[in-house]
């Protein structure tokens, strides 16, 4: 009967090349690859900014952007060449340690306390050695404090860290 005729399944139209049906599938595989790419670098860029907010988290609202940006930046570095992720919680009360993971540095800053807290995981604390943590927490933000630019000695002391680091990977 010719009602329940079946219609021919066709890739193409009617009347179509077989050249011009090969050039609409790679048009349409051209487009499905450049959509998922861009999903794939937008995704990675919504990561990104979920991890640089929970690596810094400044209640007193002091830092600016700049310098945002460039503890980001340090941040990454860290990651990339060791391995390793930063904390930097800046506070207005007492300081507050959280659960550190055997790969995190965390620094812990009240600048209305004038305190100071530096952790190092334990592999690295041996490497750089407890009297460079004893520095920091001690005596490196005391006249950033008085003078009121922590910001600076916060950056100055990540520059430390860094360098130390740079100078045992060296040797």
């Amino acid at each position: 009967m010719f009602f329940f005729r079946r219609p021919k399944f066709s890739l193409g139209r009617k009347n179509e090349s077989p050249a011009m049906r090969a050039v609409r599938i790679l048009g349409m595989t051209a487009v499905f690859i450049i959509v998922a790419s861009l999903f794939w670098k937008h995704y990675d860029k919504a990561l990104t900014k979920i991890a640089h907010k929970q690596s810094i988290w400044d209640q007193t609202k002091t830092l600016t952007d700049k310098q945002k940006k460039m503890l980001y930046k340090f941040s990454d570095l860290l990651k990339q060449r060791y391995g390793l992720s930063l904390r930097i919680k800046i506070t207005k009360e007492r300081i507050f340690i959280p659960k550190l993971d055997a790969k995190t540095i965390f620094i812990g800053l009240s600048p209305k306390y004038k305190e100071v807290v530096v952790r190092f995981p334990p592999l690295v604390e041996k490497v750089l050695g407890t009297e460079f943590l004893r520095y920091l927490q001690e005596k490196h933000f005391v006249p950033y404090f008085e003078n009121g630019s922590w910001p600076q000695g916060l950056a100055e002391a990540l520059s430390l860290i860094g360098q130390k680091l740079m100078d045992v990977e060296n040797g």
